[in-house]
C-alpha cells in the first residue's frame, strides 16, 4: 500500500494506521457482500495484514505515520527518503517515480 504524502479533504486527521484500517474495513465489507451473494454468509473479518503486507510512506509525509501501530498489525513499514526533494505546487511532498519502482520491486521480489 502506498500512503498519500499528504492528507486530502476526505482523509484529514487520519493516521497511517487509519488508512490501513479503512482499507481493511472496506475490503472485509466487500468480501461479506460477495459471500452473501454466493450464499456463503460468512461474517469472518480478516486482519489488515491479510490485505496489506507493506506500507510505503514518504520520509517527509504530512500524514502521521504511527509506526508502532503499523508494526503491531504485522505490516512492514518502508519509508522512501529521496534526495530529489519533489514537491507539489502547494509544497506537499511527492514520491519520485524511480524511488517507488525500486521499493516496489524490492517488496515484491520472489513473489509469484
Amino acid at each position: 500500500m502506498i500512503l498519500n504524502g499528504f492528507p486530502d479533504r476526505e482523509t484529514e486527521g487520519m493516521t497511517a494506521s487509519g488508512f490501513v484500517l479503512a482499507l481493511a474495513k472496506a475490503l472485509n465489507y466487500s468480501l461479506l457482500l460477495d459471500s452473501q451473494a454466493t450464499q456463503g454468509l460468512s461474517s469472518e473479518q480478516l486482519p489488515p495484514r491479510a490485505f496489506v503486507s507493506h506500507l510505503i510512506c514518504h520520509a517527509d509525509s504530512e500524514v502521521l505515520v504511527d509506526s508502532a501501530e503499523i508494526g503491531s498489525m504485522g505490516i512492514e513499514l518502508v519509508r522512501i527518503g529521496s534526495n530529489k526533494n519533489l514537491k507539489s505546487e502547494e509544497g506537499h511532498p511527492l514520491y519520485h517515480p524511480e524511488d517507488l519502482v525500486a521499493v516496489l520491486c524490492s517488496a515484491t521480489a520472489g513473489r509469484d
